[in-house]
């Protein structure tokens, strides 16, 4: 069966240097809010992990380092894909951070395109969906996924989204199992770049009513139009389903999903709420932007929480109403309420209440309600009497535009190191424990100690109950000498996140320190078994062996940590030191 788009689909179609033009325009729009990255280092924060010192990205793209990206989940995470990219762009630059920050530059281009190209064919018109391509393109909400490394799993699963959204729409238009295939294989990919994707089949049959008009929005007779395009999707929601499953017992074992003793079903839902509405109101108003926003737990107001409630309900309600009449309002809505779910924090991941990363994917259903909806209201209302409305809105069009690029040039400007980042949280929000985390781990970086340690300090003493908290403090006091103190707070640590690699791994180089070489070997071999991919978690544990005379182990390890890193100097001379003891042995 053919199913028949409307005719503007078809006219779409049509190749037009206009729409050429204005690509041009989206790639100017976001190289003038994006240039500046190609300048900046790592930010700090996951980038250390994912990248810095991450010895199978740096080694660069391998069949080795390939195959150790499908098989850990180092860092709670199963996103071969976007290890994958990670190792490619160190192979090309060396381990700097420009190649990293061009990419990401570059797929968010790319997704910018693929909107364009995407509601550009499926509906037809080539001004409102050059208005969602550039919201999409410039806002600042936006500028964490673009603008921090590690969030390369949001700009390249984003683009296998569109992608898989483009085959649907090639599917939609002329049905076979091979374009079909297309679809499941593009759908496929974004997840294992990231598990984002897994509301994509519900979008997909949003789709289906508009812009695609496969299904009428009618209440009558509902299920027999609707079950062969549910049926249709299965393939995807079962792989939907699968990747819903890894994630979670993968950042379960990590221990990076908090407990309900932490935050109850009740509290989660209470900031989901206001989430929904605050990320709304970022989005026209987005100021006080930072890259940790503290859970709030209990100290939301109730009149937040059920003005928020009744706010979506309405919304909602609304929404369905127009299905028949403005389909779009339906889609857009629903597109934002759907795609928000895997991260509003009903299943809580780390401390933060809420991520301006999280709306990349979402907002662009709000982005389609107003550029249809602006239009539909102003221009259809006037355009018969004078075209002075449709001109002034066009100019005030241009003014947000402005001011957005604006907005957004400088919140890129904080992400030039940690330490502005971390000055910045601090500014914008001083009672944050996150924010002090944020700047104790700047100066951690920098190796200031002591003032990270009273960073740390000011964080506990406004939530006492984040064990990350506890745990960079334990790092900084050991750091210091501080070996006691440090040793108290890695036993609280330990408590709160017990299967953490980088926790196993900093324990044991503190008892490496205090001389107890078997607990040190203990925790270094929990931190392996977690996925640690430190070379020097190998070398450390080889040197705990060598100082207890087991240079059959301590060989082992130092060869260990030469596969993961050929270049760690350190491994390579105990290993001579250690040769020569097992040799002098055996005289």
């Amino acid at each position: 069966m053919t199913v028949m788009l409307p005719p503007h689909a078809t006219d779409a179609c049509r190749r037009d240097r206009t729409d050429y033009l204005i690509c041009l325009a989206l790639i100017l729009a976001t190289l003038a809010v994006y240039w500046q990255v190609f300048g900046f280092g790592f930010a700090g924060l996951d980038d250390t992990a994912y990248v810095a010192n991450n010895p199978h990205v740096l080694g660069g793209l391998t069949s080795r380092s390939a195959a150790w990206a499908f098989q850990t989940t180092y860092q709670s995470n199963w996103h071969p894909l976007t290890w994958i990219s990670l190792m490619a762009d160190a192979k090309i630059g060396g381990g700097g951070a420009a190649a990293f920050h061009v990419t990401n530059v570059a797929l968010h281009i790319l997704n910018t395109i693929l909107l364009f190209v995407f509601l550009r064919l499926a509906t037809g018109h080539r001004w409102r969906s050059g208005a969602v391509a550039l919201l999409f393109a410039i806002h600042p909400l936006h500028v964490e996924s673009v603008a921090w490394i590690t969030e390369r799993k949001d700009v390249l699963s984003t683009a296998f989204w569109l992608l898989t959204m483009l085959a649907y729409l090639w599917y939609a238009r002329r049905r076979s199992v091979w374009r079909y295939l297309v679809v499941v294989l593009s759908f496929a990919l974004g997840l294992m770049a990231k598990p984002m994707l897994v509301t994509l089949p519900f979008v997909l049959l949003l789709m289906d009513i508009w812009p695609l008009d496969r299904v009428k929005a009618d209440v009558k007779g509902w299920w027999r139009r609707w079950s062969p395009l549910a049926l249709e999707k299965t393939p995807m929601f079962v792989l939907a389903a699968a990747s819903c499953v890894v994630t979670f017992r993968v950042q379960q074992h990590s221990g990076a999903v908090a407990d309900f003793q932490f935050l109850s079903p009740g509290v989660r839902i209470a900031n989901a709420l206001v989430a929904y509405v605050s990320y709304i109101t970022k989005m026209f108003w987005p100021l006080r932007l930072t890259v940790l926003y503290a859970h709030p737990g209990r100290t939301l107001p109730m009149s937040a929480v059920v003005g928020s409630a009744l706010a979506l309900v309405l919304a909602t309600a609304v929404a369905i109403t127009l299905t028949r009449k403005k389909p779009y309002v339906a889609v857009g809505w629903l597109w934002y309420v759907l795609t928000l779910v895997p991260v509003i924090g009903l299943v809580q991941v780390g401390s933060q209440g809420m991520a301006d990363r999280y709306t990349y994917v979402p907002l662009i259903g709000l982005f389609v309600l107003l550029a249809w909806g602006v239009p539909d209201l102003v221009g259809r209302r006037y355009s018969q009497v004078s075209r002075r409305p449709v001109v002034a809105l066009s100019a005030l069009g241009a003014l947000i535009a402005v001011a957005l690029s604006v907005a957004a040039y400088v919140q890129v400007g904080y992400w030039r190191d940690v330490t502005s980042l971390a000055k910045h949280a601090v500014e914008a929000y001083p009672e944050s424990f996150t924010a002090h985390y944020l700047r104790a781990g700047a100066y951690s970086d920098r190796g200031d100690f002591r003032s990270a340690v009273e960073e740390y300090r000011k964080s506990l003493a406004l939530n006492p109950n984040w064990g990350f908290v506890h745990f960079g403090l334990a790092v900084s006091l050991s750091r210091l000498g501080q070996l006691p103190a440090s040793a108290e707070e890695f036993k609280r640590t330990l408590k709160m996140i017990p299967l953490s690699p980088d926790v196993h791994y900093e324990a044991g180089g503190l008892l490496l320190k205090m001389g107890q070489w078997d607990r040190a070997i203990k925790h270094y071999r929990y931190a392996l078994a977690l996925g640690c991919g430190y070379a020097n978690c190998y070398t450390e544990m080889g040197y705990a062996y060598a100082r207890k005379r087991d240079f059959d182990n301590a060989r082992k390890c130092f060869v260990d940590a030469l596969q993961v890193d050929p270049n760690q100097e350190q491994a390579r001379e105990y290993l001579a030191w250690t040769d020569a003891q097992l040799a002098g042995g055996r005289q």
